[in-house]
């Protein structure tokens, strides 16, 4: 009897402790601010060229700690101050620390927030689901909403540029808000529905639409500079760094000219394609419905290496350093060599892989559609004993 009431209330105090931790509400501590490495949108920066430079990540794949979450990835994971951000679809947004995989806080998304999270310093910024239709700005040193405006269908993977967070609507809109108030420094009106989150490089915006077009708007004041017709539909964000890469849904990847848009190549992978292209080291990684991770010579198009993962793909090929990693919709986790295509390690993970994988430069975090969330690599302890 004694020994079943000592159980019960270990149970008891367990359970409080674990919704304590999990209700509780997340604030930045000021010694947090200025983490060195950082992925602060959906695809690093707002070139997304989905690129970590670092050489502190060998692509193994070694597990640090794994959490579960009772709602999957609402929209793309993002790292800054050395914590994960997770928006789940129950209406909540999750902060974890990178090292420990311990839960710091969360608050409430006023909806699900599709869009992921941005992060600026000590502001984060995210928009939600139709209804309530919200893109809000939050202050991580309160906790404390700072400002919220009526944006219809806020788009999946917000960027920010030069103090101000650019953010595409479902119903053609492209605005960018001043950071600190939510003021539109100006607004782009397409005259077709906008399927993907924008992109900056080269003083211009790039916009992917739904009927194959991609605008380039001026940084500066949002006018249009030229738009260009490709394939078919662009249901991802284009990467930018010396030219403008896009891939296109019905299985496309071309190389654009940022100064007009003019076609330098064009390459046909002969799948669908849901994911947006990575850049990195003169070489464009793409992975398609029909399962492969294809590596094209970015200065031609030349196709120089493809790697079969066996199943759907639609999580865009994240670049660390030295290595591609990509998920499937089975759950398979693979980190190539960026060089040659050769696989240098792999692991099934519990739920289908969709959103795309992230890094603080030592680390891979992944989520899946199962709620779950996986941290690979080293941790500091084992990085310690490694350079002593």
């Amino acid at each position: 009897m004694r020994r079943s009431l000592v159980i019960a209330v270990f149970l008891t105090v367990a359970m409080v402790l674990f919704l304590t931790a999990c209700g509780r509400k997340y604030r930045l501590q000021p010694d947090s601010i200025g983490d060195e490495h950082s992925w602060a949108c959906s695809r690093g920066s707002a070139a997304q060229t989905g690129y970590c430079d670092s050489s502190a990540f060998d692509g193994r794949l070694n597990l640090i700690w794994s959490q579960g979450n009772s709602g999957k990835p609402a929209g793309p994971l993002s790292v800054h101050h050395g914590a994960l951000i997770y928006p789940d679809t129950r209406k909540k947004v999750h902060f974890y620390d990178v090292e420990t995989g311990r839960h710091l806080g969360r608050l409430k998304a006023k909806g699900v927030a599709q869009t992921g999270v941005a992060i600026a310093d000590s502001l984060a910024f995210w928009g939600v689901a139709p209804r309530r239709d919200g893109l809000f700005g939050y202050n991580l040193k309160t906790s404390r909403r700072q400002w919220e405006k009526k944006v219809k269908d806020a788009y999946s993977g917000p960027i920010l540029w030069d103090n101000r967070l650019v953010v595409s609507s479902g119903e053609g809109g492209l605005l960018a808000l001043e950071l600190d108030r939510g003021e539109p420094a100006w607004t782009f009106q397409a005259d077709q529905r906008l399927t993907a989150s924008a992109s900056f490089g080269h003083g211009r915006i790039f916009q992917p639409a739904d009927g194959g077009w991609l605008y380039a708007v001026s940084a500066d004041s949002g006018q249009e500079l030229y738009r260009v017709q490709l394939d078919g539909p662009l249901v991802s964000a284009v990467a930018v760094a010396d030219r403008v890469y896009v891939a296109v849904m019905t299985g496309q990847v071309y190389a654009l000219e940022s100064d007009d848009g003019s076609v330098t190549w064009k390459t046909d992978l002969g799948h669908p394609i849901w994911t947006s292209p990575a850049v990195a080291n003169g070489r464009v990684f793409v992975g398609h419905s029909g399962g492969e991770v294809v590596a094209l010579e970015a200065s031609t198009g030349l196709e120089l290496w493809r790697y079969n993962a066996g199943a759907v793909i639609r999580s865009s090929a994240l670049v660390v350093g030295d290595c591609v990693v990509t998920g499937t919709m089975t759950g398979l986790l693979v980190v190539l060599k960026a060089e040659d295509g050769v696989l240098v390690d792999s692991t099934t993970l519990k739920g289908p892989i969709k959103a795309s994988p992230v890094s603080d430069g030592r680390r891979l975090l992944v989520a899946t559609e199962a709620g779950k969330i996986y941290c690979f690599g080293e941790s500091d302890e084992q990085a310690d004993l490694t350079h002593k």
